[in-house]
């Protein structure tokens, strides 16, 4: 808010700023707008302020930019950790099988000849090895599984049986 230029200015002997001179520098007058010294004060041209410029504006396409690359960042992020996830998952249904494979109960010879197969499937496409492992070891099972009453499982099945669990990687 401007002071008002009576406060602001006091005389100082004859030589400081009188009123009327403070008038007229700030173009300010008494008299009527006719004055030719009022319109000369008003027509001065004014050579440190420039006119204004055009300025070119992209900040749309920043924002398009950025936006686009903070989707595909979260995109990214939001990818990996669903792929973190699911290989968690995974490790943990082997392991799940794993351990199942672990607790079969050999007294009963049929059931733990199917579940031997069923489980002992999940890991058998680990590797070549594994596979054909997997398929001997099926082989000796299968006399124990399509019959009505079947013996004990024989220590050289159950010593195949633990060689393809040791194989097995968790």
């Amino acid at each position: 808010m401007p002071q008002n230029i009576e406060s602001t200015l006091t005389p100082i002997g004859n030589n400081g700023p009188t009123m009327a001179a403070a008038q007229q520098h700030n173009g300010i007058s008494n008299a009527s707008a006719g004055n030719p010294d009022t319109e000369k004060l008003v027509d001065i041209p004014l050579h440190d302020i420039m006119p204004l410029m055009e300025v070119n504006d992209n900040s749309l396409l920043f924002l398009i930019g950025i936006s686009v690359f903070s989707i595909m960042i979260v995109s990214l992020l939001l990818y990996l950790a669903w792929k973190f996830f699911q290989n968690r998952n995974t490790q943990n249904l082997r392991k799940e099988y794993y351990e199942a494979l672990m607790a079969i109960d050999f007294s009963n010879a049929k059931d733990a000849a199917y579940k031997i197969t069923e489980l002992g499937y999940f890991f058998s496409e680990d590797s070549e090895r594994m596979q054909k492992k997997y398929e001997h070891l099926v082989a000796l099972l299968s006399a124990y599984k399509y019959k009505a009453h079947v013996n004990s499982i024989d220590d050289e099945v159950k010593s195949h049986y633990k060689i393809y669990v040791e194989m097995i990687d968790v």
